[in-house]
């Protein structure tokens, strides 16, 4: 169930919250897009730090758990930044990217959605991990339907490289 899977995903967005907290400047209104936010639960840890959240997300039953308290639409990232009427510090994606057909077009309308000196942060499963390489073929990371993009360290620097996004930190969880 969820509750049962709560500690861990609390532990793991609580990190990746002070990870970015190491990279952007303080102010007093941050605010912060999560693409696939799901029902939300970044997004509370992020309210709960002062942060203004809004989110996109497909699925319209998250959605309705997600809007009781986040500003959340089913909408495309390229209509963002007229429906939420602005740009965003931060934007995020939590076990998104190896999903998307075509990582250089998001990026580039992630590009479009950030201020000027904002920041995307996102997880994702790195293929050259431990558990990918004594797994092998049995590891998720390769199911080959959901997975349409496998990332490491090499190509994450290629790809924000070729899109004008300089790699701040790249950790395994």
């Amino acid at each position: 169930t969820v509750e049962d899977e709560s500690p861990f995903y609390r532990k793991i967005y609580s990190y990746g919250i002070k990870n970015i907290n190491k990279f952007i400047k303080p102010k007093k209104e941050i605010n912060i897009l999560d693409l696939g936010c799901s029902s939300g639960f970044f997004l509370d840890i992020a309210k709960q730090k002062g942060w203004k959240t809004f989110g996109i997300e497909l699925n319209e039953k998250e959605i309705e758990i997600a809007k009781q308290n986040h500003n959340v639409k089913n909408i495309n990232l390229h209509e963002a930044q007229k429906e939420f009427n602005l740009k965003f510090d931060v934007i995020t994606m939590w076990d998104v990217i190896e999903h998307v057909k075509d990582p250089h077009k998001l990026l580039k309308k992630i590009r479009k959605n950030l201020k000027p000196g904002g920041l995307f942060f996102f997880q994702t499963p790195n293929m050259n991990s431990l558990a990918a390489r004594i797994l092998k073929e049995k590891c998720n990371v390769f199911d080959g339907i959901e997975h349409v993009n496998l990332f490491n360290e090499n190509n994450i620097n290629t790809i924000a490289k070729k899109n004008k996004f300089k790699v701040l930190l790249v950790e395994s969880v």
